[in-house]
C-alpha cells in the first residue's frame, strides 16, 4: 500500500477494498498473490486479484477490528517439506514443474504419502493432488509456494470386525477344548 498504517474501521461494514483505497492504493512492487488477510493471528484465504478487479464480488470480505493487511514484495522461493530426503527451500523457477521441485529436495522418502501431497500458497490457499485412473495430477507451482508431502501411516492389519472374528473364535476353541478335556476325565 502506499501508506502503509493503521486504519480505523470507518463503519462497521468496511470491506477489504475501503481500506486499500484509504490507504492509497496498492504499490506496483507488491507481490498480490501473496497478499493475506490475518484475523485473530489466522491467516484467512482471500483472492485480491479478485477484489482490486471487482470490489463488488463476494471476495471482498467485511473487516473485523483487529484484522491486518499484509502486501509482501516478491516471494522468489518455493519450500518443500515433510517425506522428502532434503527439506528445504529453493529459488523459484518458471519452467519447473512439481516433480523437478521434489528432484531438488532429493526425492520422496520410503514413508512418503504421494497421493496426499499438496501446495500451500503463499495467499494461504491449498490444491492438492488428484488422482484419476492411476494417473496423478500435481498442483501448479508458484512463487512462494510450499509444497507438503505427508507422511503414510502405516495401518493395523486387522480391522475391528477381524479383531472381533479372530477372538471370537479363539472363544469357541477353547469351549471345545474345555469340553473334550471334560469328556475324557470322566469315569
Amino acid at each position: 500500500m502506499f501508506y502503509p498504517g493503521q486504519y480505523s474501521l470507518a463503519s462497521r461494514t468496511d470491506k477489504i477494498s475501503d481500506v486499500i483505497s484509504r490507504a492509497g492504493g496498492i504499490r506496483e512492487s507488491a507481490f498480490i498473490d501473496a497478499a493475506t488477510l490475518i484475523r485473530d493471528g489466522k491467516v484467512v484465504a482471500v483472492r485480491f486479484q479478485e477484489i482490486l478487479k471487482n470490489p463488488a464480488g463476494s471476495d471482498n470480505l467485511i473487516l473485523e477490528g483487529g484484522d491486518v493487511l499484509q502486501f509482501p514484495k516478491n516471494i522468489s522461493t518455493v519450500t518443500i517439506g515433510g517425506q522428502v530426503l532434503n527439506p528445504t527451500t529453493v529459488a523459484y523457477q518458471p519452467s519447473y514443474r512439481f516433480s523437478d521441485y521434489i528432484s531438488m529436495a532429493g526425492g520422496y522418502t520410503d514413508s512418503a504419502r504421494v497421493k496426499k501431497s499438496y501446495v500451500k500458497y503463499a495467499n494461504g490457499f491449498t490444491a492438492r493432488t488428484k488422482n484419476f485412473l492411476g494417473m496423478k495430477n500435481f498442483p501448479e507451482i508458484k512463487q512462494g509456494t510450499t509444497i507438503i508431502i505427508p507422511k503414510h501411516q502405516k495401518k493395523n492389519s486387522l480391522g475391528k470386525a477381524d479383531i472381533i472374528s479372530l477372538t471370537s473364535s479363539l472363544v469357541s476353541l477353547t469351549l471345545v477344548l474345555s469340553t473334550l478335556i471334560r469328556t475324557l476325565n470322566q469315569p
